[in-house]
């Protein structure tokens, strides 16, 4: 497509040249090829067509195309920006999406095993067997102004079969010297380029007060200011009901020993227990006080005869018989002992046969 001017005309008097308006201008494609993810190796850069579809076990194929930067300053508004391709072949109808690319790459060395990156679809083309042999024309308006803005890296497009779609179709590519139908990128402004900004008018007066807005969201809690004084108590709230009763805790430690209790009256006393064994015979005491003892001879026939002569005759005034001996004369006791001397003389208060007695008498 060539470049067109649009010239004012003159009305009546030449007296001054409109300005020109802004031309439309044509994006020529400087890099096109495609890649077959059958093949991640393979590189179509030479190739005079570029292809789009699912060819099934001959692999799926994505085409990728770079125009050349806009000529046009940023900020100029756009009417159009129309992509157009030649249709070579359709053999199986179907669509396919325009994608961004995001990256850079070369046709030359462009392959399936490392695609450039992709945006989101912008647009959706279908394609129907009547197409062949002609071309077609996409609306890329929005993807073109962020080109022409310099918001968007001018990478290119790539042509991806829709999801679902058995889409088979070849396009012209700048390869092809026979038909010159290599895609084109129509760019055409909306009006005369912008001119510079004019000055800052006077300030309008103020208009009415708009709706209040909806409440905006609570805001984060601010930090705790210092605590204020305590408050006067409030009065005692009833009593709430009991809780349930606690385990029971350890034993404390046992307390000191209370003062004795009054003693207790004389219990009877108990049967008499079984008479123990008898014990070690203990050491000799200390000599007891001395006894009185009398030796007396009298005649007698026995020992009983001898004890109670000495307690008619000798142990008198209270005193005790502990001992009495017949012919022996000696008696010995735990309180003394007495040996009587021999008799003298022929004859004794009881009669003529002398006998020896001794007697042993306790105060």
């Amino acid at each position: 497509m060539k470049n067109h001017l649009l010239l004012g005309g003159l009305i009546g008097a030449l007296i001054f040249l409109p300005a020109p308006s802004a031309r439309a201008e044509i994006a020529h494609v400087t890099a096109d090829t495609h890649v077959n993810f059958n093949r991640p190796a393979q590189r179509n850069g030479n190739r005079q067509r570029v292809v789009v579809g699912n060819f099934n076990d001959r692999g799926v194929r994505h085409a990728f195309v770079r125009f050349a930067d806009s000529t046009l300053e940023p900020g100029t508004v756009l009417s159009a920006g129309t992509l157009r391709l030649w249709v070579r072949t359709v053999q199986t109808p179907g669509s396919f999406d325009i994608h961004p690319i995001m990256e850079s790459w070369q046709e030359d060395t462009l392959r399936a095993a490392a695609p450039p990156g992709l945006d989101t679809a912008v647009a959706t083309v279908a394609i129907v067997a009547a197409d062949a042999g002609n071309f077609v024309t996409i609306d890329l308006t929005g993807l073109t102004t962020d080109w022409v803005n310099r918001t968007r890296p001018n990478n290119g497009i790539a042509l991806i079969p829709s999801l679902g779609s058995d889409i088979r179709v070849a396009f012209d590519s700048k390869e092809n010297l026979q038909t010159s139908h290599m895609m084109e990128l129509d760019i055409t402004p909306a009006g005369g380029l912008p001119g510079p900004a004019g000055p800052t008018g006077p300030a309008g007066a103020d208009g009415i007060d708009g709706a209040a807005g909806p409440p905006g969201p609570a805001g984060a809690n601010g930090a705790s200011g210092p605590a204020g004084p305590p408050g006067p108590a409030g009065p005692t709230g009833p009593a709430g009901t009991p809780g349930a009763d606690g385990i029971d805790g350890a034993a404390g430690p046992a307390g000191p020993a209370g003062p004795p209790g009054p003693r207790g009256s004389t219990g009877r006393t108990g049967t008499i227990g079984p008479r123990g064994p008898q014990g070690v015979r203990g050491s000799q005491g200390p000599a007891g006080p001395a006894v009185t003892t009398f030796a007396v001879c009298t005649k007698v026939a026995s020992r009983s005869n001898a004890i109670s002569r000495c307690a008619n005759h000798v142990c008198t005034g209270g005193s005790t018989v502990v001992g009495a001996a017949g012919s022996a004369c000696t008696v010995t006791s735990d309180t003394g002992s007495c040996t009587a001397p021999p008799p003298s003389g022929g004859g004794g208060i009881g009669g003529p046969i002398p006998v020896r007695t001794c007697c042993v008498c306790k105060p």
